[in-house]
């Protein structure tokens, strides 16, 4: 028996004196694998309270547009001749100028008209700049739109003074709502509007774009607008859509239209922008650059205040070009003081 075991001592191969450290080898990659397995489980459980906790961070910062205090404060285009369109939106439209500043060290002057104080009206801010008469309109911009009792009447005043009217008061069609056309100096369109009455007659302003329910989306989520009223026009081959932060017949809204196939204009160098008044310029353009990842746009202007002035603003741009600037609601206010 003891030559047997001595022969078996003998004869058993070299790498079985390897078996004890193979065994340990195998015990410390079980234990390493499921610390590795437990590490990563751990990352990824990190992740995902990240992904939540930013995803509910992104919720409550979408709500609020909502929350804030948003009021369309006017909006801006360029004339060629800043006392000649004065003179007929005071004459033809019956607004009022509230406002004049030169600031010849830009070589520019602005005019801002309405037909209420800007505290609690929506009005035009008229651009001259120095040495230039003329400019494109471009195939984007549609129109602004005025209210009023009684369009036949506004009309006949318009033409009387030298006025273009290049549709004349009747019908809408497909409708009842009684509009006329008329143009400005400088070519921008007008609609206007026969309402009994309205707190805003300054009521519309018109721009075409590429992809409608993009652009709802957009105006929806980046600045809080509701839709109040969308009309689709298949006969004429037009979509129309109306948003605003209250109903029409009260305010101000945004008539966004798209005409069938057609997903580009050309926005010329005359129509600018529109501002809108926010009570934190901060915080509305971190929704904005959110919203701008998800449906396009940019923001070309970061939140902070302009130098000299010290109003706080943010600038945009939508989808299809058409930009926006939010003002800090104090700062608006302190600037008419």
């Amino acid at each position: 028996m003891i030559k047997l075991m001595s022969s078996y001592k003998r004869t058993r191969p070299p790498h079985w004196r390897l078996f004890p450290f193979v065994v340990l080898s195998l015990a410390l990659l079980t234990i390493l694998t499921g610390s590795l397995s437990s590490l990563f489980r751990s990352k990824a459980l990190a992740s995902t309270l990240n992904m939540a906790e930013g995803t509910q961070s992104n919720a409550e910062l979408f709500e609020w547009p909502k929350k804030d205090k948003r009021r369309f404060l006017h909006a801006v285009y360029r004339v060629g001749d800043l006392d000649r369109t004065i003179k007929f939106y005071t004459e033809c439209f019956g607004m009022k100028l509230l406002r004049k500043r030169d600031i010849p060290e830009e070589k520019y002057s602005n005019a801002f008209l309405g037909f209420g104080p800007e505290q609690s009206h929506f009005v035009v801010e008229l651009t001259y700049n120095y040495g230039v008469s003329s400019y494109d309109i471009g195939t984007g911009f549609g129109h602004f739109a005025i209210s009023t009792p009684d369009v036949y009447k506004l009309v006949e005043n318009i033409r009387a003074k030298g006025g273009n009217v290049t549709r004349e008061p009747a019908p809408v069609k497909g409708g009842t709502s009684i509009i006329a056309f008329v143009k400005d100096p400088d070519g921008y369109a007008f609609e206007l509007i026969q309402r009994a009455s309205t707190p805003e007659p300054l009521c519309q302003v018109m721009l075409r774009v590429g992809d409608l329910e993009r652009s709802i989306k957009f105006y929806e989520k980046a600045l809080g607008l509701r839709l109040v009223r969308k009309v689709d026009r298949p006969e004429y081959k037009y979509t129309l859509a109306m948003l605003g932060y209250a109903e029409e017949h009260e305010t101000i809204v945004l008539e966004l239209t798209y005409n069938y196939g057609v997903t580009e204009y050309t926005k010329g160098n005359a129509y600018a922008q529109v501002a809108i008044g926010t009570d934190d310029v901060y915080k509305s353009a971190e929704v904005v650059n959110l919203v701008t990842q998800e449906l396009g746009g940019k923001i070309t202007r970061q939140p902070g205040p302009i130098p000299g002035l010290n109003t706080k603003i943010t600038a945009f741009l939508d989808p299809d070009g058409w930009k926006t600037v939010l003002v800090d609601n104090q700062d608006f206010l302190k600037e008419l003081e």
